[in-house]
């Protein structure tokens, strides 16, 4: 699986000089069946902004953007690099980029997996990587290798349902102040607190999905989820 994590832990991949993870923090593959046209276009609430998409699948790479609590912002096909190698020139625009609440960005492309070793990409890889990391900045590949087993990306498409969904303010805050006092919280929890069935389901569906609250996103929602406060 190749993709994100925290630390310096990168080991370099037996097929090219490109470094992958052995274990990524929020960033999971996902299918990438790429059009030649814009398909659509994700608006974002975290980013205030439009962001176009050339598949469904990048669709759903955005979704989980939208909902990684260590994701501060990020942006699409965000500039275009004219890159060097030796075996000539050609120029690069990433598919996105990442910001971190740590201050770290990172460039990432989404790419089917046969698409990455692929002749005519497997020689760019590592002048690209050169020239991304020479500023400072780190290069990731997504593929769609374990899409179907990724329980976080299953989570972001859930909780995108609840995008729309009206928040008061006054609940909001309320919701806040019981989990500063017992820090964690379940939906049988807020219910008993609250009252309410459905609706309170989806007021804190849609506080996780603003990223308000912080949950275990590689776990599948049950009744024992535990939902806190977002500190980052």
């Amino acid at each position: 699986m190749i993709g994100f994590k925290h630390d310096d832990g990168w080991k370099t991949s037996s097929n090219d000089r490109i470094r992958v993870g052995k274990k990524e923090d929020f960033v999971y593959p996902v299918r990438i069946n790429r059009g030649l046209h814009v398909k659509g276009k994700f608006v974002s609430h975290m980013t205030k902004s439009t962001h176009p998409f050339h598949s469904f699948t990048e669709e759903a790479w955005l979704q989980l953007l939208e909902v990684t609590s260590n994701v501060r912002t990020f942006y699409s096909q965000p500039e275009r690099f004219n890159v060097v190698s030796e075996d000539g020139c050609f120029s690069y625009t990433p598919d996105t980029l990442v910001e971190l609440v740590s201050g770290r960005r990172i460039y990432v492309e989404v790419k089917h997996e046969n698409q990455v070793w692929s002749p005519n990409l497997i020689w760019k890889w590592p002048s690209i990587v050169r020239m991304i990391e020479s500023q400072g900045d780190r290069f990731k590949l997504v593929t769609e290798k374990l899409v179907r087993h990724d329980q976080r990306h299953r989570n972001a498409i859930f909780l995108n349902l609840y995008r729309s969904a009206v928040i008061p303010q006054d609940a909001e805050m309320r919701v806040q102040m019981y989990l500063a006092d017992v820090g964690a919280a379940s939906l049988p929890e807020f219910r008993r607190k609250f009252g309410g069935g459905a609706d309170m389901d989806c007021l804190i569906y849609a506080l996780t999905y603003r990223r308000v609250l912080r949950v275990d996103l590689d776990r599948p929602f049950t009744s024992q989820t535990l939902f806190s406060r977002n500190t980052y």
